[in-house]
């Protein structure tokens, strides 16, 4: 029976042959030199590898810059916050952005009458110097007509990790909100309410 089984087996396989082509083939793989499609061997090459440690490189470093961006963001809401809780006097009181702008010579940018607050809603106090990240900046007290309540704003030049997208990002630091947007070049930061 076991001969049978031998003899059969031998027959059966000794049919098939390799051509002399996948005889070199099945050599050249065996030794290493042939990378097959579709087989995963493709990430074992030097460019698969230098691609995939570039793509990982570049991930990472996006993530960076996103999570710095970030971090930055939350410092300078946090330093708004804490000017406005200061409550410093107005070196300049005026209800009109042309009279404060022509206080606060020292600015290397101009003041703007932000178009997110209209004068009807929003009445000016007075402005005076502050620093942002260590820049000069302006710093505006404002009422609102509505409720009363008195809001600082912030006004300086947008710095190069913010992106000048003009898009709001608001939070709560302390109890008080916090609100932040670019416009017209300018990076404002405005804090008060309940």
């Amino acid at each position: 029976m076991e001969k049978m089984f031998k003899t059969h087996l031998k027959d059966l396989f000794g049919k098939y042959r390799l051509s002399k082509e996948q005889l070199c083939r099945l050599e050249q793989l065996q030794a290493g030199d042939c990378v097959r499609r579709g087989s995963g061997h493709f990430l074992r090459t030097p460019w698969a590898m230098a691609a995939m440690a570039m793509l990982v490189l570049g991930a990472v470093w996006i993530g960076w810059q996103q999570y710095r961006t970030t971090m930055e963001v939350k410092q300078l809401m946090a330093e708004i916050v804490y000017n406005h809780n200061k409550q410093m006097a107005m070196e300049i009181e005026s209800d009109t952005i042309e009279v404060v702008k022509s206080f606060l010579t020292k600015l290397d940018f101009p003041l703007i009458a932000t178009d997110r607050l209209p004068p009807d809603q929003w009445q000016l106090l007075g402005g005076r110097y502050c620093s942002l990240q260590g820049k000069l900046a302006a710093q505006l007290k404002l009422r609102q007509v509505g409720s009363g309540d008195i809001y600082t704003l912030f006004q300086t030049v947008c710095p190069p990790g913010i992106a000048e997208t003009g898009t709001l990002t608001s939070s709560y630091i302390n109890g008080v909100e916090v609100q932040l947007w670019s416009e017209r070049g300018l990076l404002l930061g405005m804090a008060g309410g309940h």
